[in-house]
């Protein structure tokens, strides 16, 4: 596949358009909690095995592992309970 050729105007546009997608995304990353954060990573993990290329024992393993994390007895971080997170 063929890619069009740019002009250096173009690519520079290009360019300065991801640096601030960049910024905006550092900028929701800072905002968003850790609650939110730590139930985004708890939905990844928990879907990865979902996939049809992922071998069960793959997905075995990785829960193994993910359970052998220990479990805080409080929130390290704000008013949210992270053991309600972990599978």
């Amino acid at each position: 596949m063929l890619m069009a050729a740019i002009t250096p105007t173009e690519a520079q546009a290009y360019f300065k358009r991801w640096e601030l997608v960049k910024e905006i995304e550092l900028v929701e990353l800072r905002r968003t909690s850790m609650d939110v954060k730590l139930s985004q990573l708890s939905a990844l993990m928990a879907s990865h095995c979902l996939v049809d290329r992922v071998p069960a024992k793959t997905c075995r393993t990785s829960k193994a592992c993910w359970l052998r994390i220990p479990r805080p007895t409080s929130p390290p971080f704000g008013s949210g309970s992270a053991n309600s997170l972990l599978p």
